[in-house]
């Protein structure tokens, strides 16, 4: 590949560039070591909308190279674990109360039926915006549960960002409304249809395209 590698991604998860630095290396860091480029982090080949030209070699993964590394970095911000620790199997959830008992079944786990471990946000650390907790299997099939907040848009981030993994499958844990008259409190609802009016997806997702 003939795509530079920017600093910010070349370093690995632990190094901070802002931190790390001092001032006067950071003002000349952009001349020296090539910087982010956001033309080249977008999602046309995942979307359908990627051509490729005459002559020009056909893409081999749904995400360019700094889509990928800015994503992997996005992932310890926003969740508080480093991107190695997520399994193929995502829940998300904007309860607190699953949360806690995903934790209380993942540290009863750990070390148990193939499971190796449970990982969470470090303890007396500030709480990332999205903390996710994973419940791991050396082949990497274990579960991880990220707790989404509140709101579409931080909906969207998150599995923007997990997308680059190429989880086997995900999952919205969460309440329903309107139930049938036949359904009891506790009963799961799998849903096969969502409401769209909050503008997050249009750009991506014309509003005519239900999404099952």
């Amino acid at each position: 590949s003939d795509t530079p590698i920017p600093i910010h991604f070349a370093l690995g998860e632990d190094f901070h560039l802002e931190g790390d630095l001092t001032h006067e290396q950071m003002q000349s860091a952009p001349n020296l070591f090539d910087q982010p480029d956001l033309d080249t982090m977008d999602d046309q080949i995942a979307n359908g909308y990627y051509r490729s030209k005459e002559g020009e070699p056909e893409p081999l993964a749904l995400f360019t190279a700094p889509r990928t590394d800015l994503s992997l970095l996005r992932l310890k911000h926003y969740t508080g674990t480093n991107a190695e620790h997520f399994q193929n199997y995502v829940i998300f959830t904007n309860y607190q109360f699953y949360i806690d008992e995903f934790v209380r079944i993942g540290m009863g786990k750990a070390g148990l039926d193939g499971y190796t471990e449970f990982v969470q946000p470090a303890e007396g650390a500030r709480m990332p915006q999205m903390p996710a907790y994973h419940l791991k299997r050396a082949d990497g099939a274990g579960i991880t549960m990220v707790n989404i907040g509140v709101g579409p848009s931080n909906a969207k981030t998150i599995t923007d960002h997990i997308a680059v993994l190429r989880p086997h499958a995900w999952m919205m844990l969460g309440h329903c409304a309107g139930l049938r008259n036949s359904q009891e409190l506790g009963d799961y609802v799998l849903a096969h249809g969502y409401l769209r009016e909050d503008n997050v997806l249009y750009k991506d997702l014309h509003p005519s395209i239900p999404i099952p």
